[in-house]
């Protein structure tokens, strides 16, 4: 029979509680949280005061979790009308494939929109 000490009942809970509150480090996030993050991301790069806001039309992540395949659709609003343009990034992650998109996306759009999209 193993007698438990008050000290260890209290750090069992405490293990316990915490693995519920903290997310995985290696669990893999939804497209949809993907596709807000990028989103959010992506407005974060325009300037103030420019009129522009991004959107995702449409978000697909394919793949493992060691070969990971994005497809989405973004759209740019700003004053002279919209643009709309497919992107497909490919990475070992989620992590690298998104920042591939991000970055990609910046440079497609930045260079429409100079004066309102950091690059």
């Amino acid at each position: 029979m193993t007698h438990l000490t008050r000290r260890d009942a209290t750090a069992l809970i405490l293990a316990s509680t915490g693995s519920l509150l903290l997310p995985s480090v290696a669990k893999a996030e939804t497209a949809e949280s993907l596709a807000r993050k990028l989103g959010d991301a992506l407005n974060g790069r325009l300037t103030p005061n420019c009129g522009g806001r991004f959107s995702t039309v449409k978000f697909k992540l394919e793949g493992t979790r060691k070969d990971v395949i994005m497809r989405s659709v973004l759209r740019l609003d700003w004053p002279p009308g919209a643009r709309t343009r497919n992107f497909r990034s490919t990475g070992g992650s989620q992590q690298e494939a998104i920042v591939k998109m991000f970055h990609d996306a910046l440079k497609e759009f930045g260079g429409a929109w100079p004066d309102c999209v950091r690059v």
